[in-house]
């Protein structure tokens, strides 16, 4: 969807340095940063005035059932965008409506 983004963040630890180990929101809050400041740059070529929501939504996915069903979720938002209360039909062709996944689950 044009409006929002998902993507599952995966951290193998054991590349990790050992000081990082107690705190990984660290690292996480690190590559979230990296990954909108990427984008914000970019976006802001098409559209001077894009900007982030205050807030993102976290959560540490346990198994390898609950992994699928996200992405699951994630493959399947897109089919949903028509219905979305923003969707607009000048954005329907858009290429951020088209999803890309990188990996199975």
């Amino acid at each position: 969807m044009p409006n929002h983004i998902h993507f599952i963040l995966n951290i193998d630890t054991q590349l990790l340095p050992e000081n990082m180990l107690d705190d990984v929101s660290t690292p996480v809050a690190t590559v979230v940063g990296s990954i909108k400041s990427s984008v914000t740059r970019e976006a802001r070529k098409m559209n001077p005035d894009f900007a982030w929501q205050t807030r993102f939504y976290d959560h540490i996915i346990r198994s390898t059932k609950e992994a699928a069903m996200i992405n699951n979720y994630i493959v399947e938002n897109v089919g949903r965008w028509q219905m979305d209360k923003f969707f607009s039909t000048s954005l329907a062709g858009d290429a951020a409506c088209r999803v890309s996944t990188v990996g199975a689950v």
